[in-house]
């Protein structure tokens, strides 16, 4: 009894099955052959172009060839089509040329009634003696044997070709030592003037002086009213012109840079910066530093996590340009910055390490002058404050508080001419 088209045919739909699998394979073979052989020629070129060069070195390792098949494995994927049961009955068809039998079996539309259900019939029966093997051959081991040694070839090529440009490369490298040698010597000179106090010689003087005058106050008679207010008047005049040339000096270098150069940042660190300076506090930016150095110091670093070192350097520059109008530690940290990114080349990571950490060293002596020049103006701050109010009281010194020390002699004196002041309201 012939089977009707809806008897079961299993050879045959298992027959199919693993064609069409084999179909699909060797499809994906050929396509990933095909991409690996393209990628292989433009990973040669580019390194050609490299080795004459020396354009992106990095990237012509060994390693870097595993990218090549993966490459080609996602061409090969992202070009597949399906694979059609009437694509499995043409091939086999066409491999045992059974004039179209099997294709007519599997399509309906191609025979209707007693035909039809003895073709399916006999594709049934001869399903047996198809082979799936024999009607689609994959060759893989061809295939892979030839990526292998084309693999092999580019391998050998990158380990044992060397760079053409070695000449520039070394000149290159040369300049870059030399940079790291003007850095640390740049360092070093500025590290010896800040310990001679080249940039605030007047400091220790300028204490001296302050704590001169608060002992001349102390010690003016009240029968000299007139003489001792004109005495104090100078001294006074002598004060705010010190005051006012230091604040114009750091002023006119704020200016100067914002007018060459673009703002840069605005975020709310910088913003919490800018308050605690104008306060007078640099807490901040020292553990800002503090934190920039843990972080270049960490092991395990990412070259994400030292870019980011890098920008936040750049940063922390151009505030000491702007806000605190002070180009020598704008400079350490600029030196710290360009370090930072030649300690990542090879071959020059260990000098560039030490140069990036004296110029830490040296932003961080810095930002000691910093704190010092701003103690200066509080200090003058504090001696026009005491000045006003011994010309208000026409020299005569307050009665019962001696200095207890004289590291801040101007401010002891206006905090004394204030008790007087309280006390006689008082009395």
């Amino acid at each position: 009894m012939n089977p009707t088209p809806t008897d079961p045919t299993p050879r045959l739909d298992a027959l199919l099955a693993r064609v069409r699998a084999r179909i699909g394979w060797s499809r994906f073979g050929r396509r990933w052959y095909a991409a690996f052989l393209v990628c292989a020629v433009v990973f040669g070129v580019a390194f050609g172009v490299s080795r004459l060069t020396g354009w992106q070195r990095q990237w012509f390792v060994p390693r870097t060839l595993l990218v090549l098949p993966v490459v080609g494995a996602g061409i090969a994927l992202a070009s597949r089509r399906r694979t059609s049961r009437v694509d499995a009955a043409r091939a086999i068809d066409r491999r045992y040329d059974t004039h179209d039998l099997v294709l007519t079996a599997t399509t309906p539309a191609l025979g209707r009634g007693d035909f039809h259900d003895h073709v399916r019939a006999s594709a049934e029966t001869r399903a047996a003696d198809f082979e799936p093997r024999a009607v689609v051959p994959l060759h893989y081991r061809a295939r892979l044997g030839r990526a292998a040694i084309t693999a092999a070839v580019l391998a050998a090529a990158v380990v044992f070709i060397p760079e053409l440009a070695s000449a520039d490369r070394d000149d290159v490298v040369e300049t870059r030592r030399k940079t790291i040698a003007a850095v640390r010597d740049t360092n070093r000179a500025r590290a010896e003037a800040i310990a001679r106090d080249d940039d605030t010689p007047d400091a220790k003087a300028l204490e001296k002086e302050l704590a001169r005058m608060a002992d001349e106050i102390r010690k003016m008679k009240p029968e000299t009213a007139r003489a001792n207010r004109q005495r104090i008047t100078a001294m006074r005049r002598s004060v705010a012109e010190r005051w006012r040339d230091l604040r114009a000096r750091q002023a006119a270098e704020r200016r100067a840079w914002n007018e060459r150069k673009p703002r840069f940042g605005g975020d709310r660190e910088r913003r919490e910066l800018r308050e605690a300076l104008e306060r007078g506090d640099l807490s901040k930016l020292r553990e800002a530093m503090r934190e920039l150095e843990k972080q270049m110091n960490a092991e395990g670093s990412t070259p994400e996590d030292r870019a980011e070192v890098r920008r936040k350097l750049e940063q922390l520059a151009d505030f000491a340009r702007r806000e605190m109008g002070d180009d020598q530690l704008a400079s350490a940290l600029d030196r710290a910055r360009q370090m930072a990114e030649m300690s990542e080349l090879p071959g020059l990571n260990a000098g560039a390490a030490e140069a990036l950490a004296e110029s830490l060293d040296l932003a961080k002596s810095e930002l000691d002058r910093v704190q010092q020049t701003l103690e200066s103006l509080q200090r003058l701050e504090d001696a026009m404050q005491a000045l006003r109010e011994a010309e208000k009281a026409g020299g005569c010194p307050p009665s019962g508080d001696d200095p207890s020390t004289r590291e801040n002699a101007m401010k002891e004196l206006a905090e004394a001419y204030r008790r007087a002041r309280e006390r006689e309201e008082g009395g």
